[in-house]
């Protein structure tokens, strides 16, 4: 079930009939304590990629919002190791997309900020996924990300600039992409100049 929906969600389908039965099943799970941390966290992130938010949705990510926090409470370092960088940025971005801000998430917004400011290794990549969360946090949920340090709110920062300077160059697909719409006459952007 976790797979067909990750699966569902990179392909952009948003079959809802079909997403809320998944759902109903995997929310049972979670409440039977039958899924593993990842698996919770890449279901958030699957709502949050297809902006799913009807009231099955909402059951599930207050169900895997308490499901989190009991795992991370409970100090066992195999459950906590399963919500790694990936894990912590994808959660902080699917919280905020779906703007799911009750008091049990605020406080899984905090524990997931507060382990990612004391990770040892962060991709860049999860880095600006936390930069966004925290950017948008700032202004729509002060209360969970009020604790953040100033120095990890400064290293967010850096790193989202440095991946926003950094040129970019296309791939050879893109760029016959590109050039295929333009000979078909096609309007199109690039989201960069060098891009072309």
């Amino acid at each position: 079930l976790v797979q067909l929906s990750v699966s569902l969600a990179h392909a952009r389908i948003d079959n809802v009939p079909l997403l809320e039965e998944i759902f109903l099943e995997i929310n049972r799970k979670v409440h039977n304590d039958e899924l593993k941390t990842w698996e919770v966290t890449v279901l958030m992130w699957v709502m949050a990629k297809l902006h799913l938010t009807n009231s099955t949705f909402e059951n599930f990510s207050h169900s895997a919002t308490l499901f989190l926090l009991r795992k991370i409470r409970s100090g066992n370092s195999d459950e906590v190791e399963g919500i790694g960088s990936q894990e912590q940025a994808n959660l902080a971005w699917s919280i905020t997309v779906l703007e799911h801000y009750s008091a049990e998430s605020i406080e899984l917004l905090q524990e997931i900020f507060e382990m990612a400011s004391t990770s040892k290794f962060m991709q860049t990549e999860h880095a600006n996924q936390l930069w966004q969360a925290l950017f948008v946090l700032t202004h729509d949920c002060p209360a969970a990300v009020s604790e953040v340090s100033q120095p990890f709110r400064k290293f967010l920062r850096e790193q989202w600039h440095l991946e926003k300077a950094r040129t970019k160059t296309s791939s050879a697909r893109h760029k016959a992409l590109s050039e295929t719409l333009n000979f078909m006459g096609i309007p199109h952007f690039n989201e960069h100049d060098e891009d072309i």
